[in-house]
């Protein structure tokens, strides 16, 4: 399974001027290399933007439904990078998901709570 370093590095390899542990600092929630997946707000608009990447997203339901237990099973489980849209922009809130595998099982279980249940 691809860590956060490899898949900034092989994303910066396009853009060689960049610095990969300040990209590290910019586009991820939490930079511990065993901190999940988790995309900033400027981390995401840089997968979409800039790399032009494809990306899956859905709905949360409720504002109940991220909590932090769930959270920390999405840093655990995820194994492509993701974005959570922050409540106060718009409700609902979306996820984002760059990974066409977990895309598929999400829809194939119905939604996030529940692939993320199964797992």
């Amino acid at each position: 399974m691809p860590n956060k370093r490899e898949f900034t590095k092989k994303l910066l390899e396009q853009n060689p001027d960049n610095v990969i542990d300040d990209a590290l600092h910019v586009w991820w929630y939490n930079i511990r290399d065993d901190g999940g997946l988790r995309l900033t707000e400027r981390g995401f608009n840089t997968f979409v933007n800039a790399f032009e990447l494809e990306y899956y997203e859905w709905d949360l339901p409720t504002t109940q439904w991220l909590n932090s237990k769930l959270l920390l099973k999405l840093d655990k489980h995820m194994t492509y990078p993701y974005y959570i849209e922050p409540l106060v922009k718009k409700f609902p809130a979306k996820i984002y998901i760059f990974g066409a595998k977990e895309a598929t099982a999400i829809n194939l279980y119905g939604d996030l709570l529940n692939y993320l249940e199964t797992i």
